[in-house]
């Protein structure tokens, strides 16, 4: 016959109460870790747009700052002289004032040609197939171009341009001012880039309209064209359709995760793309990260401790249990201890307690079952001295024996009632003196010795 298979109470209790529990905690200490986690991407991210956009609009603000200081210029009667020679000396006069256009000063007329500059070389040159120019001709607006090849020597350059309107609001011409671009280039217009501390925790590019690159803090990266990057596509909004301000968190490879943020710059068509080592930012919640690191860790660690607890709540159950066993087989000095401090120890001192008097009644219970044997082994030796002697003195005589050895007495006598006197008459004695036995030799019914 097969035993019927039973879980012990620390298993039910693990089976029906912790584990299920402990499953529910350490679900909900995981979806609250990936929880933060995605939280905390999706803030840093934020985080990283915001800032590209701040300072691609402060970025945007410098330039705007550039058109004043060209635009004050602009208004002076002599830049729209019909004299080239007047125009000339103004512009000459304007360059000392605008050093900051290191690449240059150009005066255009209102169909694009040169009508001075401060590089003698450019004179004459029509200019009107210029893109940014011919976008200024259809709009005469204040207008920045991309990379262009106009600087000294033809070495890589970025304009801009306003206009000039003359003494009836027609437009004259343009005023241009061109800033050098390479990585050897110090000028304002670096220096303002550099101001805006975009470069915390990463590299920072400023892109033109096709992709080339304007700035970067790796200044060998300059004038390279990385316009099928992803990030430049979405921000010059050549993917169409694309958000052109966000960021985004980019994985290469096996590489370390950088997040990307782009903005573009406001009153031109360029674009301020900066990335940020995901370390570095995630660093600044690096504490909270691991601390709910640690805790589902604890999470993990606390079911293996809360086991162990168990185990030696119920240990003392299982000595109980084992320590009955052993009682109902006769084991009446099996202890157990349990110093717990609560219910389990009192319910130990009982049962020890219990177990003590069993085995003491048990003695004791021996011993009369032993006292118990003697005396019917000595009726029964009486019995066996009646039955092989007639003699009655004989017989008492030897009964009194029998019966003073079981009693564990001295002195003792046997009496047989006469029937003439109704009287007892000692029959036979032993361990009395002789006087003693005279003395007590005959007696009435009911007198004591």
């Amino acid at each position: 016959m097969s035993i019927p298979f039973r879980l012990g109470l620390r298993a039910k209790l693990i089976l029906w109460a912790f584990v299920p529990a402990t499953l529910l905690l350490l679900a909900a200490a995981l979806i609250s870790f990936l929880a933060y986690q995605k939280a905390v991407e999706r803030l840093l991210l934020e985080r990283d747009e915001e800032l590209t956009r701040l300072a691609a609009g402060q970025l945007g603000a410098s330039v705007a700052e550039y058109a004043d200081l060209l635009s004050v210029e602009a208004r002076s009667p002599d830049m729209v002289s019909a004299e080239p020679a007047i125009q000339r000396g103004a512009l000459a006069s304007a360059a000392k004032r605008l050093v900051l256009f290191d690449a240059g000063l150009v005066l255009l007329d209102s169909r694009g040609a040169v009508a001075a500059s401060t590089r003698p070389l450019l004179m004459g040159q029509d200019w009107s197939d210029r893109a940014y120019i011919r976008q200024f001709l259809r709009t005469p607006a204040t207008t920045v171009s991309d990379s262009i090849t106009d600087g000294p020597d033809e070495a890589s350059a970025v304009a801009v341009a306003v206009p000039v309107f003359g003494a009836q609001g027609e437009l004259s011409g343009a005023l241009v001012g061109m800033f050098k671009l390479g990585q050897t280039s110090v000028s304002t217009f670096y220096g303002d880039i550099v101001r805006l501390r975009i470069e915390k925790h990463g590299d920072a590019m400023l892109v033109d309209g096709h992709g080339r690159v304007l700035y970067h803090s790796d200044p060998t990266q300059i004038g390279h064209d990385v316009g099928a990057s992803t990030v430049v596509q979405r921000v010059l909004n050549l993917d169409n359709g694309a958000q052109r301000v966000g960021a985004v968190r980019l994985k290469e490879g096996y590489g370390e995760s950088t997040v990307a943020g782009f903005a573009p710059v406001p009153g031109t068509s360029w674009a301020l793309v900066t990335e940020t080592s995901w370390s570095a930012l995630a660093g600044e919640v690096g504490f909270y990260t691991r601390l709910l690191g640690v805790l589902l860790l604890l999470g993990m660690v606390a079911p293996v401790l809360f086991v162990a607890f168990l185990r030696r709540i119920t240990q003392p159950i299982n000595d109980l249990i084992v320590a009955t066993q052993a009682v109902a087989g006769g084991k009446f000095n099996h202890t157990i201890v349990a110093r717990t401090g609560d219910e389990i120890e009192t319910l130990a001192n009982q049962f020890n307690h219990m177990s003590s008097q069993l085995r003491s009644s048990y003695a004791n219970l021996e011993h009369r079952v032993a006292e118990r044997t003697s005396e019917l082994a000595a009726l029964n030796d009486i019995t066996n001295v009646v039955n092989r002697s007639l003699d009655l003195d004989y017989t008492l005589e030897q009964t009194l024996a029998q019966t003073l050895q079981v009693l564990h007495l001295d002195s003792g006598g046997i009496y047989l009632l006469e029937p003439t006197t109704e009287r007892l008459k000692l029959a036979v004695q032993q361990g009395f003196s002789t006087a003693y036995a005279s003395e007590i030799g005959e007696l009435a019914i009911g007198e004591g010795l």
